[in-house]
């Protein structure tokens, strides 16, 4: 009986440090889990941060590279403007264009442009916009009047009026295919649809900017546009 006993107690005692060892290796793989899910949410938590601040650093590229392309925009529209100069003054001297009426002198078109334009950088963008609506009004056919309509969307654009922008920025491939600023504006075009929040309209403009244009810096934005929706649709 005793031997029975002391079997009995003996199976007891084994099985129950087998049990606590089982609740002990358990305990300890639930705690290395437990690490593991962790280190997978500061992980996580780090990838996130990561992406906000490669975002940001895209968008300040973007900003520089828009930037840029102004600058860029800004000296063929001088020169441009300097061509159409010379003209205006072959023209004076040939006595076309300075005429008189009810005593006041007609300007060149290039005088007209400058008006404009100086406006425009100033930020009186409602003045600008009717004035080189009046100078395409007049001289439809210059040299200059593809920057005008660009700038009439420009000022559209900065005060937010994109769907009339867009139509702006249409003109200069319909109406002068031919030009420089083909680019410019089919860029200009693509986002504004993108601030109306036309992301197909705007992806389809972009990828064609990339396919008709892959040496102009209008390209490298447009790539950089596309990374960041094809980022927004995988995250």
């Amino acid at each position: 009986m005793k031997q029975y006993i002391l079997k009995l107690l003996f199976f007891i005692i084994f099985f129950n440090n087998i049990g606590w060892t089982i609740v002990i290796l358990n305990s300890k793989k639930f705690s290395s889990l437990n690490d593991k899910v962790s280190k997978l949410d500061m992980q996580h938590k780090y990838f996130n941060q990561n992406y906000d601040e490669l975002c940001e650093k895209v968008t300040s590229s973007l900003e520089i590279l828009d930037g840029f392309n102004t600058s860029i925009q800004d000296l063929k529209t001088q020169v441009s403007l300097l061509n159409q100069s010379v003209y205006d003054l072959k023209e004076v001297f040939n006595n076309e264009i300075l005429k008189k009426c009810n005593d006041q002198y007609f300007t060149t078109p290039s005088q007209l442009y400058q008006i404009a334009y100086a406006d425009y950088l100033i930020g009186k963008y409602e003045l600008a916009y009717s004035e080189f609506q009046y100078f395409i009004s007049k001289y439809y056919d210059s040299e200059i009047a593809p920057q005008a309509i660009f700038y009439m969307g420009e000022c559209l654009y900065c005060c937010g009026i994109w769907d009339k922008a867009i139509e702006e920025y249409k003109k200069i491939e319909k109406d002068y295919e031919t030009s420089d600023l083909v680019p410019s504006a089919r860029l200009k075009m693509a986002l504004c649809y993108d601030m109306l929040s036309n992301n197909a309209e705007a992806f389809n403009i972009f990828s064609s900017i990339i396919k008709d244009f892959p040496e102009r810096s209008e390209s490298l934005m447009a790539k950089e546009k596309i990374k960041m929706y094809k980022n927004v649709k995988t995250k």
